[in-house]
């Protein structure tokens, strides 16, 4: 079963970090050294995880040495997929170790690296979740499940354990971003500029 659930906006501080990182991740070529923001950004997303995962606990009447394990997928800077032969590379920034050190609990994180270095899109865990969520809840293949996040992707389900997965094209991520460079806020908010278009 799941249990609570909640979240927590990034502190502006992070959150300008983070911005300013992935300007210089769009801009880091195949085999230069790893940008210094980088390590910087890591250890700042850190930190908020732990602070965010402090006051949830707290919160629900827990502490960090009542879970097994704490899953930590980062801050996405850099994606690209493969194409045109050539293998894809994605960025996720979090650091793991330092979080397992401040929590006491084993740290799982850069779920996305070893899929999109084995060819893949880069979404390995998103399958995995939509096919156990498609079986609990009694649905039956052919399945479809669209998530749109920063990126969207799709899962196919095709019956027993076979799953396709894959990227679509932008999400909210670019969404925002072209909200945010007119000056008209940090999302489209209510979808007031996504109800004047018109379907294709």
């Amino acid at each position: 079963g799941f249990g609570p659930a909640g979240e927590r906006k990034l502190s502006e501080p992070v959150r300008d970090l983070l911005l300013e990182t992935t300007r210089v991740a769009q801009t880091w070529g195949r085999g230069d050294p790893r940008p210094a923001i980088f390590d910087e950004a890591a250890a700042a997303v850190a930190q908020e995880h732990y602070e965010a995962g402090s006051e949830f606990l707290a919160r629900h009447g827990l502490a960090w040495s009542d879970l097994d394990l704490v899953g930590m997928h980062g801050q996405t800077v850099l994606h690209e997929r493969p194409a045109d032969g050539r293998a894809g590379r994605t960025v996720q920034l979090g650091d793991g170790q330092a979080l397992a050190s401040r929590t006491g609990i084993p740290v799982a994180f850069d779920f996305r690296s070893a899929d999109v270095a084995a060819g893949g899109e880069g979404a390995p865990l998103a399958p995995i979740y939509h096919l156990a969520r498609a079986r609990a809840s009694g649905l039956k293949a052919p399945l479809a499940v669209l998530n749109i996040g920063g990126v969207a992707n799709v899962t196919f389900w095709r019956g027993g354990d076979d799953v396709a997965a894959f990227d679509t094209g932008p999400g909210n991520g670019m969404i925002d971003q072209l909200v945010q460079s007119r000056g008209a806020g940090r999302f489209d908010e209510g979808g007031r500029y996504a109800s004047l278009g018109h379907v294709d």
